[in-house]
């Protein structure tokens, strides 16, 4: 079955590049896979598969010749890509670097040019981005897990869904002192519990997803998991 899904996402991934060539010819400047399936780090059943595109412009009729394969591609059960105009790279690498440093790490072009390789990543505005990001990860989290009252199960997948985008916030963070490691998100995660002082066991038990006995205490375990936010923001208040 695994095996089945995986060809499944290649042969869109052909389809989505086939059409968008097709459709927009020379507008089309570059397709990008991004993300956990360019790391080695993608999940059959909770992984996105991540595409991002670059066009010329972004006028109507490219928005309206694009549309189908877009259409198609999400109605395979994709990820909405990100698309932009070749212009607008350097405004977004400014705005957002979190997403244009973690695409520098890991990527692999499908089409045109890589239009990555040479970027300039101002990191003028990281802190403010991790800051920013992660103080709205922890309330969204705060909140949904008071609602999750005392079901174990939903709390549970209320921090196995979350846990992808804080390991995102987490290696932001550790890039603003350091070199971020090889390996997975997890591999960063690891080294900045042991600088801000958080609970790297909690973060370990999501990742390998050992977190679905029934004898855990996802109550305890979602404290852990929202004192290490707390943690990171207090951390990158001293940094």
């Amino acid at each position: 079955m695994w095996f089945f899904k995986k060809k499944r996402a290649d042969h869109a991934l052909q389809e989505l590049v086939n059409g968008l060539t097709q459709a927009l010819a020379a507008k089309l400047v570059s397709v990008i896979l991004y993300g956990s399936r360019a790391s080695g780090e993608f999940r059959e059943e909770s992984s996105d598969v991540n595409v991002f595109l670059v066009l010329e412009d972004l006028s109507s009729e490219i928005r309206q010749a694009m549309a189908p394969s877009i259409r198609a591609w999400l109605k395979a059960g994709h990820a909405m890509p990100v698309f932009l105009q070749k212009n607008e790279l350097a405004l977004y690498a400014k705005s957002l670097p979190i997403e244009f440093l973690d695409m520098q790490d890991h990527y692999k072009v499908l089409f045109g040019a890589d239009v990555l390789e040479g970027l300039s990543i101002d990191r003028s505005n990281l802190r403010a981005q991790c800051r920013q990001e992660l103080s709205i990860k922890e309330i969204k989290l705060r909140q949904a897990i008071l609602l999750a009252g005392e079901n174990s199960k939903r709390i549970r997948n209320v921090m196995l869904e979350s846990l992808s985008s804080v390991l995102t916030l987490y290696r932001a963070v550790l890039r603003l002192e350091a070199e971020v490691p090889k390996g997975g998100k997890i591999t960063a995660a690891r080294e900045l519990a042991e600088r801000a002082g958080i609970d790297e066991d909690c973060l370990e038990r999501l990742w390998n997803n050992h977190v679905r006995r029934e004898t855990d205490n996802a109550q305890d375990l979602a404290h852990h998991y929202l004192a290490g936010i707390e943690r990171v923001l207090v951390y990158l208040d001293r940094k």
